[in-house]
């Protein structure tokens, strides 16, 4: 291809990363108060339980996977890479990437970095480790780039 492909840096994926990731702490925080309230509205341990399971595990996995692959497919970057002029692209040929690489990307990149969240030991081992073959490499993809077959690219919209 020649193409000139401008390749975001680390710095201004990480900061994309973090708005990502306060959009997905503050939002599911509002579900969870508002489930609370439903919980406190019904009468019985049974209905709370259920209640809370459904809202926790929805919040936690469904709601970011889903958000995250709209957000991809629509528009061909999350908030932050929006936020930042990136855009999530097909490393072969710079178009629009497909709901295939779309899933796989969020399913690897949710596996990736956000079970670790747990054991912080582990996550700082993972972000290092992420951090060093990514600076290394010359399209700046992360692990979960790699396996999607995408890049995140500086996004110049055409006059």
């Amino acid at each position: 291809m020649d193409k000139k492909v401008s390749y975001s840096t680390i710095t201004r994926r990480v900061l994309a990363f973090i708005v990502d990731c306060i959009l997905l702490i503050v939002i599911p925080f509002v579900l969870m108060a508002v489930g609370f309230s439903l919980t406190h509205a019904m009468q019985g341990i049974i209905g709370a339980i259920i209640i809370i399971t459904t809202i926790v595990f929805s919040l936690f996995l469904m709601i970011p996977c889903i958000f995250h692959i709209f957000m991809l497919v629509k528009f061909g970057g999350t908030p932050g890479h929006l936020l930042f002029s990136m855009r999530v692209r097909d490393k072969d040929t710079f178009e629009q990437i497909t709901l295939i690489q779309v899933i796989k990307r969020t399913i690897a990149f949710f596996i990736i970095y956000c079970i670790p969240l747990y054991n912080p030991i582990l996550l700082l081992a993972i972000l290092i480790l992420v951090l060093v073959c990514t600076v290394d490499d010359k399209h700046k993809q992360a692990f979960h780039d790699k396996i999607a077959n995408t890049v995140v690219i500086d996004y110049k919209p055409e006059n």
